[in-house]
C-alpha cells in the first residue's frame, strides 16, 4: 500500500509540474480539477477533487473546497471514507494535507465531523485536533441487548437497523486509521457515548470495527465492531443502575463487558463491587473476581439481571419506578 502512495505522489507532482510549467507564474490555480489515483492492476484507489488548486514552493499545494475519497481495494468502485473541508495545505512529497479548518469524514457506517485536521496517506490516518462529533448509524445497545447466549459465539452478525444516528460519540480529539482489515477509532478528552437511554463517560475511548462483506446492502456493518475498550473514569448510565470502573472492555462475540481497576456496579438495592466484574449479555448473572490472593469480594445486592442493556427485568423496573421513562439528555452544544 505504500507504494500505491507513492504513486500518488508522483502522480500529483507531474499534473501539478506539468500544467503549472505552462503558465507564467507557479502561483497560478488550477480550477475545478480531478486527480484520480490507482494501483497497478487499474483498480481506483483514490480521487481527489476541489475547486481551485494553486502550487506552491517546496512541492506544496493548497487546495479549495477538497473533496478527497479513498477507495476499499475489495470492493472497487465502493467509497472506503470521504474526507471534505473548505480549504486545506497538501504536501506532495509526503502524501500528506493539513488545515485548521472543519472537517466532514463520511465512512461505511459513520459520519464525524470536527475542527483541525491532518491526513497522513501513507500511514492511513486522520487526525482531528477539536470538536470532534461522530455519529454512527446503529444503535449502541443493539449489540449489547438481550437475546444472545454468552455461552453461544457463533450468533451471525446482527444488520443495521433502519433508525439512523441513535449512537453519538463527542470528545476533543479523535485519531482514526484505517487498514485493509478494520478501523480503529480513539477518541480523547471528555468522551461521552449518548446511545438509546444510555451515557457512557471516560477519558479515552478505542473502537475497533472489522471490515465485512456487503450486509443487506450495508458495506461494513456497525455491527461488524469486534471490540470497545474505555479507560479513564469511566462510568456507565443507564435509568436506574449505574457501574464505575477505571477501564472497560466491551467483547461482541462474548456478550461480555469486563469492568477493571476498582468497579464498582450499584443501584437503589445496592451495589457490588471486587477485583473485576464481568456482566453477561442476555443473562441474570455478573462474575465479580476477587483480587488474587483474596478470598472473598463485597456484594450487597441481588444478582443483577441488567445494566440496562442485558436481560428484561428493566421493562419491569421501570414500570414501577415513577420517571424512568424519561431518556437520557445528551450534553449541550459546545460553544
Amino acid at each position: 500500500m505504500k507504494s500505491d502512495f507513492i504513486f500518488l505522489h508522483m502522480f500529483l507532482h507531474l499534473f501539478v509540474v506539468s500544467v503549472l510549467e505552462a503558465q507564467p507564474e507557479l502561483t497560478t490555480a488550477i480550477r475545478d480539477f480531478a486527480i484520480p489515483q490507482f494501483d497497478q492492476e487499474g483498480r481506483p484507489l483514490s480521487m481527489l477533487r476541489g475547486k481551485e488548486l494553486r502550487h506552491l514552493p517546496n512541492d506544496e499545494a493548497t487546495v479549495l473546497e477538497m473533496d478527497l475519497r479513498t477507495f476499499a481495494v475489495d470492493r472497487p468502485g465502493t467509497t472506503d471514507l470521504r474526507l471534505r473541508s473548505s480549504s486545506s495545505r497538501f504536501f506532495l512529497k509526503k502524501s500528506e494535507a493539513a488545515s485548521d479548518q472543519p472537517i466532514h469524514l463520511v465512512g461505511p457506517d459513520y459520519e464525524i465531523t470536527g475542527k483541525g485536521w491532518s491526513w497522513k496517506g501513507k500511514d492511513r490516518q486522520v487526525l482531528i485536533h477539536d470538536d470532534v462529533k461522530a455519529n454512527f448509524k446503529a444503535t449502541l445497545t443493539d449489540f449489547l441487548a438481550s437475546g444472545c447466549d454468552s455461552e453461544n459465539k457463533d450468533v451471525p452478525l446482527r444488520p443495521l437497523p433502519k433508525e439512523k444516528g441513535q449512537t453519538r460519540i463527542f470528545s476533543d480529539k479523535l485519531e482514526l486509521l484505517t487498514t485493509d482489515k478494520d478501523h480503529r477509532f480513539l477518541f480523547v478528552g471528555n468522551v461521552q457515548i449518548v446511545g438509546h437511554n444510555l451515557s457512557v463517560t471516560c477519558d479515552r475511548l478505542e473502537v475497533i470495527s472489522s471490515r465485512s462483506p456487503e450486509e443487506e446492502g450495508e458495506a461494513g456493518a456497525f455491527g461488524s465492531i469486534a471490540n470497545i475498550f474505555a479507560t479513564g473514569r469511566v462510568r456507565i448510565e443507564q435509568r436506574q443502575r449505574s457501574a464505575v470502573a477505571g477501564k472497560a472492555t466491551i467483547d461482541v462475540a462474548a456478550g461480555t463487558i469486563a469492568l477493571e481497576e476498582a468497579p464498582v456496579v450499584f443501584d437503589d438495592q445496592g451495589k457490588a463491587e471486587g477485583h473485576k466484574i464481568i456482566l453477561h449479555r442476555g443473562q441474570r448473572r455478573a462474575e465479580v473476581h476477587s483480587k488474587p490472593g483474596e478470598t472473598r469480594a463485597e456484594v450487597t445486592l441481588p444478582p443483577i439481571g441488567d445494566l440496562g442493556v442485558f436481560g428484561k427485568d428493566i421493562e419491569k423496573r421501570k414500570k414501577e419506578t415513577p420517571g424512568s421513562d424519561s431518556p437520557i439528555e445528551e450534553p449541550s452544544p459546545r460553544p
